[in-house]
């Protein structure tokens, strides 16, 4: 599973690395190269002192990976979850208060983990309540609801 995601990640990164070498860069530079290729190791979506960022849209893909490992070693229980929710919290509260970014995406990361605990017990919840007709014809009407929606708005705008 990890490796599924991993390799499109560096695909996309050294495919954008080129591309930036090539259009934004003209020239290769040894350390504008070295930086780059620190920050596909990083994963950041920002440059810093020792990295600059490359295929911006791509840190999700680190945290990804990140939750995947997380969830591998740690499964999810009840306790797990509550004790991996207050430690997201309150980390993502801490570093508000002090005005930090990780490296490595990890804030983005412990931001995510609620999202994908909540997702887990949702995605039980469902498969053990509902049929895949069921689940299927729930999606056709709310497709059909937003489709609805979308036109009437774009009706009472114009």
């Amino acid at each position: 599973m990890i490796r599924s995601i991993i390799l499109p990640y560096l695909i996309y990164q050294l495919v954008f690395l080129l591309i930036l070498i090539v259009i934004k860069h003209k020239t290769i530079d040894v350390l504008i190269v070295v930086k780059m290729l620190m920050g596909i190791l990083m994963g950041d979506g920002y440059d810093t002192p020792y990295s600059n960022s490359v295929c911006l849209p791509c840190w999700f893909l680190v945290s990804i990976i990140q939750l995947r490992l997380l969830f591998m070693f740690i499964p999810i229980n009840r306790i797990s979850a509550c004790c991996l929710l207050v430690a997201s919290v309150l980390g993502l509260l801490l570093l508000k208060h002090k005005n930090l970014d990780l490296y490595f995406c990890l804030d983005s990361t412990m931001m995510a983990i609620p999202y994908f605990i909540v997702g887990h017990y949702f995605g039980k919840l469902l498969k053990r309540t509902f049929s895949s007709k069921i689940l299927l014809m729930i999606g056709i009407l709310s497709a059909l609801w937003v489709y609805f929606i979308l036109q009437i708005n774009d009706l009472s705008s114009g």
